[in-house]
């Protein structure tokens, strides 16, 4: 996906039917950071052995942007 497509509040997959999504809930500058901006996103998870509900986690804007093929919203 090209780094342009990627929006705060947007929600992306890796493919078509797959089994989570992760929904970007900051993008921030970051010049360190693949493309200059770091994405911070979530999503919707179950981890047994955490217990955890939900998942976050953050990376450059084009390595998020390499892994999200699918807008879902």
């Amino acid at each position: 996906m090209d780094v342009a497509q990627i929006k705060e509040g947007g929600v992306y997959a890796k493919s078509v039917g797959a089994s989570y999504f992760r929904q970007v809930e900051l993008i921030v500058a970051a010049p360190t950071r693949p493309g200059g901006q770091w994405v911070q996103w979530s999503t919707d998870a179950f981890n047994v052995q955490d217990g955890k509900a939900r998942e976050h986690g953050k990376c450059g804007i084009q390595t998020f942007a390499r892994w999200a093929r699918v807008k879902i919203n």
